[in-house]
C-alpha cells in the first residue's frame, strides 16, 4: 500500500512539485524498491514535458533522464555492493 502511496506521489509530484521534491521521492523509490525504470521513465517524461536544450551541455535536451539515470545506476551500484 505505501509502495503504491509513494509511486503516486511521485508521479503527481513530477507534474505539480519543484525538482527537488521529485528527485527526493525518486531517491526513495530506488532505494527501498528498486523501482529503476519508473525513475527513469519518469525523467524521461519530465524531459519530454519541461526540458529544452541547455546551450552549457552543447543543446543537450534529456538533463532529468540523466539525473535519474545517474540516480538509478548509483542505487544499482550501491544496492549490489553493499546489501549482497
Amino acid at each position: 500500500m505505501i509502495h503504491l502511496l509513494t509511486i503516486t506521489l511521485f508521479l503527481i509530484s513530477i507534474l505539480v512539485a519543484p525538482v527537488w521534491i521529485s528527485v527526493a521521492l525518486a531517491v526513495l523509490l530506488l532505494s527501498e524498491w528498486g523501482d529503476y525504470a519508473l525513475v527513469v521513465l519518469a525523467g524521461a517524461c519530465m524531459d519530454l514535458m519541461f526540458g529544452a536544450p541547455i546551450a552549457l551541455f552543447g543543446g543537450f535536451a534529456f538533463v532529468y533522464t540523466s539525473i535519474f539515470a545517474v540516480l538509478a545506476v548509483a542505487s544499482l551500484y550501491l544496492r549490489a555492493t553493499i546489501l549482497e
